[in-house]
C-alpha cells in the first residue's frame, strides 16, 4: 500500500523508474482507475500530485471538491497502482512551478489525459527536460463533472 508524503520528502533510488500524474481525482471513477493502472505500467513507481481543495474549487466550480484532500488521497492509496500521493503546491498553475516540480521529482514519464489544457506546450517542456510523455485517451462519459450531473 502506498503513502501520503510531503513533496520535499520524496527521494528515490536512481535505478527506480517513476511516472508522475497530477490531478483532482475528486470522485474516483472507472476512467481514473484505468488511467492510473496504465500510468503505473510506464514505470516502477507511480507518484500522484493531488490538487489542493482550494484549487479544485477554482478548476471545477462551486460545491467542489466533493471530497477533501485527505479523503481523495486515501481513496487513491487504496489502489494497488498508486505508490505515493502528495499535495501539489498552491500556485501549481504557473509554468515555473510545474517545471520546478518536474526538476524536483525527476520522473521518467509524465502521464496526462489527452484533454489536458496546453498539451502542446507541455510536450515541448517535457522534450526539453528529456521526460517521456504518456497520453491517456479521454472519455467524457466518465468525467466526474458529467457523473455528478446525471
Amino acid at each position: 500500500m502506498g503513502k501520503i508524503v510531503n513533496l520535499n520528502d520524496l527521494s528515490f533510488k536512481k535505478n527506480k523508474s517513476r511516472v508522475l500524474v497530477t490531478g483532482c481525482f475528486d470522485v474516483l471513477h472507472k476512467a481514473h482507475k484505468d488511467f492510473l493502472e496504465k500510468a503505473k505500467k510506464q514505470a516502477l513507481i507511480l507518484i500522484v500530485g493531488l490538487e489542493q481543495d482550494k484549487r479544485v474549487n477554482q478548476l471545477k466550480g462551486e460545491n467542489r471538491p466533493i471530497n477533501s484532500f485527505n479523503i481523495r488521497a486515501n481513496n487513491l492509496l487504496k489502489l494497488k497502482a498508486v505508490d505515493y500521493v502528495f499535495l501539489l503546491p498552491e500556485n501549481f498553475k504557473s509554468k515555473r512551478k510545474q517545471i520546478d516540480l518536474l526538476l524536483l521529482i525527476k520522473p521518467d514519464v509524465l502521464a496526462l489525459s489527452e484533454n489536458t489544457p496546453f498539451l502542446k506546450k507541455k510536450k515541448k517542456i517535457l522534450k526539453d527536460l528529456k521526460i517521456k510523455l504518456f497520453v491517456f485517451p479521454y472519455n467524457p462519459e466518465y468525467s466526474t463533472t458529467s457523473l455528478l450531473t446525471k
